[in-house]
């Protein structure tokens, strides 16, 4: 996959008239001075004539080791600068992880230089298009009112929210608060009155209203065990398989006349 990946890059250089478009791919994509020079010659491409950089010699021999790690470094700065990588990395320069991730890096150099010469303006270059950049945020922020508005449409809203009930007035909204709010002043003002004829004491002791409670709920439900023994023995035979059919109005009964005794 990468070979054939490979051959169809060094036909795309031949289109572009790179001259040495023909070298072994293995030149080309691991290091030394046939992929420097290559790099070059497609950085410089994607710069145009206006670029900061200045293309070096790409004469030598290759043998001058400053010289080499001087052009690394140099094409490593370009690199950075067209946003091919996001640092100054040399490893990128020199060729650096798989074949195919070789390959790959190279493939997309290559196919922006060609996308550059079917631009609709050859002469571009990176100087010119961040200036054109420039001017065209300085104008939309000059305009930004006029763009936003109703009336460019520039915008529009993706669902049209219509309301099935036709809206208030605010008049009306501000009468039904005013309501609202007189509701709930007098609301206040009786818990305050209320308030101030019971007031709440937090050390008052409740003990001695709670046993007094338990005592008539323990009575309660000792008579109410007693009366319940007493009815079942009466009727022995009406209780068999359906006691609480037949109980439940004399408890129900008895429940009443013991609360209304106990309360009086």
């Amino acid at each position: 996959m990468a070979s054939r990946q490979m051959e169809e890059i060094r036909k795309k250089l031949a289109d572009l008239n790179y001259p040495r478009a023909n070298a072994p791919a293995q030149s080309l994509l691991f290091a030394g001075m046939e992929r420097y020079a290559l790099l070059e010659w497609l950085f410089f491409r994607l710069l145009g004539d206006k670029s900061p950089f200045s293309q070096q010699n790409l004469q030598g021999d290759g043998h001058d080791r400053d010289e080499e790690t001087g052009r690394i470094q140099y094409l490593a700065e370009i690199a950075k600068f067209l946003g091919i990588t996001t640092t100054v990395d040399t490893d990128a320069i020199q060729g650096h992880g798989s074949y195919e991730d070789r390959t790959e890096m190279l493939r997309l150099i290559v196919d922006l230089v060609e996308a550059t010469i079917c631009s609709d303006n050859p002469e571009w270059s990176v100087d010119e298009q961040v200036a054109k950049d420039i001017q065209l945020i300085d104008s939309i922020a000059e305009k930004q009112a006029q763009i936003f508005s109703e009336e460019c449409k520039l915008f529009p809203a993706d669902v049209q929210i219509q309301s099935i009930y036709p809206l208030p007035d605010v008049s009306e909204l501000e009468l039904k608060f005013s309501e609202q709010s007189k509701i709930l002043l007098n609301l206040q003002q009786k818990v305050d009155d209320l308030a101030s004829k019971h007031a709440y004491n937090p050390d008052e002791e409740y003990t001695e209203v709670e046993s007094q409670l338990r005592a008539h709920l323990e009575s309660f439900l000792e008579t109410a065990r007693t009366f319940n023994l007493i009815y079942t023995k009466s009727y022995p035979l009406l209780c068999i398989g359906t006691r609480l059919e037949v109980s439940r109005e004399p408890v129900s009964l008895f429940t009443t006349w013991f609360i209304n005794n106990s309360m009086s």
